[in-house]
């Protein structure tokens, strides 16, 4: 990555910064000033509560519950890194009102939301995760050096304008999704607002560990502990287990179907369809290659909405200004 140098206005300290960040955040004060305009910027972080140790501690304890762990699991699993990586996101509030009429009867809506928008990428697998992570904002607090200097700390890339088209184009989609879903006479969005809150770093642990010479990954939420995104190995017993079990509820949902056929033409399709759809979770476990499980326990999607427009924007940098 290319880096320019770049001296604090507030503590003449040198700050490296990647050439298409468009907010600077100094890493030893917090003085925060846009590229473009030196303005100064409203800029918060999120304190890291959980500590290496804590969050390592954490990740045995939350593997060890999920089923087909292997007996020696917690002998044999062994840390090889854990980092703190300190991602920057744009945080919006947003409203968006709109109306529509049926058989003379008119409705209102109005659609609330606190928006993040993911201000960078990092280039590495945390990326596709972060997107789509989600928080309140008000665990927010003033910035910390020691913090910053002991994280892998990112600067934004995309700027506010990029975002705040991101969070208008939803809050606006929402209320016209909202509104379609009630009445046929929809009249459209009378009104959107969108209040910037600020530009935010949320901490997160990304950790590698071993276990017979495999890497497995973990993703922690580092303010308070939630394991987003977890690998863990599944042992040869468990594996057939499962996937005795899902066969099972396939042959189940066949003869469930074959009964209902009497009834119904279509009744074995739907009894074959809803069995494979309750135990496509366990044959994708037990069919795994490497004998391994993933899960995403807190790991909040957001809309499709907002991931065509963050698609959108990598593609068209400069799409279609809301704001200029």
């Amino acid at each position: 990555m290319s880096l320019k140098q770049l001296n604090c206005a507030n503590c003449n300290a040198t700050i490296a910064a990647p050439q298409a960040a468009s907010i600077i955040i100094c890493q030893y004060c917090g003085h925060t000033f846009e590229v473009s305009t030196g303005k100064k910027w409203e800029y918060y972080m999120f304190p890291a509560y959980v500590d290496s140790s804590s969050a390592w501690r954490r990740t045995i304890q939350f593997i060890l519950r999920r089923y087909g762990i292997p007996e020696d699991f917690n002998a044999g699993a062994n840390l090889k890194k854990i980092e703190l990586y300190n991602i920057p996101y744009h945080v919006f509030n947003c409203k968006a009102y709109s109306s529509c009429s049926y058989r003379g009867n008119q409705a209102s809506y109005l659609e609330v939301k606190n928006m993040t928008v993911l201000a960078t990428r990092t280039g590495t697998w945390l990326d596709p995760f972060a997107e789509k992570i989600s928080f309140s904002v008000r665990g927010r607090s003033f910035f910390n050096p020691n913090q910053a200097q002991r994280s892998k700390f990112y600067l934004p890339t995309i700027d506010y304008r990029q975002a705040y088209n991101i969070a208008y184009r939803f809050i606006t989609n929402q209320a016209m999704t909202e509104a379609r879903k009630s009445c046929s006479g929809f009249k459209g969005v009378e009104k959107a607002e969108v209040n910037y809150i600020g530009l935010v770093h949320y901490p997160l642990w990304l950790i590698e560990y071993s276990y017979r010479r495999n890497v497995y990954r973990v993703l922690m939420d580092a303010p308070g502990g939630r394991v987003i995104y977890v690998e863990y190995p599944l042992s040869t017993r468990s594996r057939t287990v499962m996937l005795t079990t899902a066969m099972i509820m396939v042959l189940i949902g066949l003869m469930s179907g074959l009964f209902a056929t009497i009834i119904s033409p279509i009744g074995i399709l739907s009894g074959i369809v809803s069995s494979l759809v309750i135990s496509s979770p366990l044959f994708a476990k037990a069919l795994s290659l490497k004998g391994r499980g993933s899960e995403t326990p807190a790991h909040h999607r957001l809309s499709s909405e907002v991931r065509g427009l963050m698609e959108q924007l990598r593609l068209t940098p400069s799409f279609g200004p809301i704001l200029e």
